[in-house]
C-alpha cells in the first residue's frame, strides 16, 4: 500500500475492485475522499477533467456514489455549455473514449463498452441531472444528442443502448418539443 497515492489511487482503486481486495479498495477510498472532497469536489483537475466525470467514465460506480453522496455537483458543465449527462452521452459518437489505464489495468467490459457511454448516463439521469440542460451556441438537449445517434454509424448494440437512454431520460421528464438553434 505504500505505493498508493494521489496521483495513482483510482487505478489502484479500480484493480482492488476487480480482485475483490477490500483493504486496498478501502485505503483508495479513503485517499480519494481526503483528497477530492474537501472542498475540491467540484473542481477541474489539472487535465481540466472533473473527479466525478473520471470515475464515470472508467466505469466506477462506487467511487462515483461516494463523490454524489459528498456534494459533487452531477450538473456541473465545462466552458462550452456542456454538462456531465452531454458528456456521458457524445463519449461514444465522437470517438472521445479511449483507453483509460494501461492496458495491464483495462477490463474486457470497459473494452465491449466503448460506444456509447450508456453507464454513465443513466446514473447522471438516476441522480437528478438536468435532463433537458442544453449546451451553449447550439442549444442541444440531451434528446438531441441522443437522436444524433444513427443505425447507418453506430452498431446495433450502441442504438439499443440509445433507445434504452431516450427511455430513461422521457422517464425523468425530458422534454421531446425543445428545440436546438437550428429548430430541430
Amino acid at each position: 500500500m505504500s505505493l498508493v497515492n494521489v496521483r495513482n489511487c483510482i487505478r489502484f482503486y479500480q484493480t482492488a475492485e476487480e480482485l475483490n481486495a477490500s483493504t486496498l479498495m478501502n485505503y483508495c477510498a479513503e485517499i480519494i475522499a481526503s483528497h477530492w472532497l474537501p472542498g475540491k469536489l467540484n473542481e477541474l483537475d489539472h487535465n481540466g477533467d472533473l473527479a466525478l466525470d473520471l470515475a464515470l467514465s472508467r466505469r466506477l460506480e462506487s467511487i462515483a456514489t461516494t463523490l454524489v453522496n459528498h456534494k459533487a455537483d452531477v450538473d456541473m458543465v465545462d466552458k462550452n455549455g456542456w454538462s456531465l449527462l452531454h458528456k456521458g452521452i457524445q463519449r461514444g459518437s465522437t470517438g472521445q473514449n479511449s483507453l483509460p489505464w494501461p492496458l495491464s489495468f483495462v477490463t474486457i467490459s470497459s473494452i465491449v463498452s466503448f460506444q456509447g457511454d450508456l453507464f454513465a448516463a443513466t446514473f447522471l439521469i438516476k441522480n437528478g441531472a438536468l435532463v433537458n440542460a442544453a449546451t451553449l451556441g447550439a442549444q442541444e438537449t440531451p434528446l438531441h444528442l441522443v437522436a444524433s445517434y444513427n443505425s447507418k454509424k453506430h452498431s446495433a448494440a450502441v442504438m439499443s443502448e440509445m433507445a434504452q437512454l431516450t427511455e430513461a431520460l422521457l422517464q425523468a421528464g425530458a422534454n421531446p418539443n425543445m428545440q436546438d438553434s437550428k429548430g430541430r
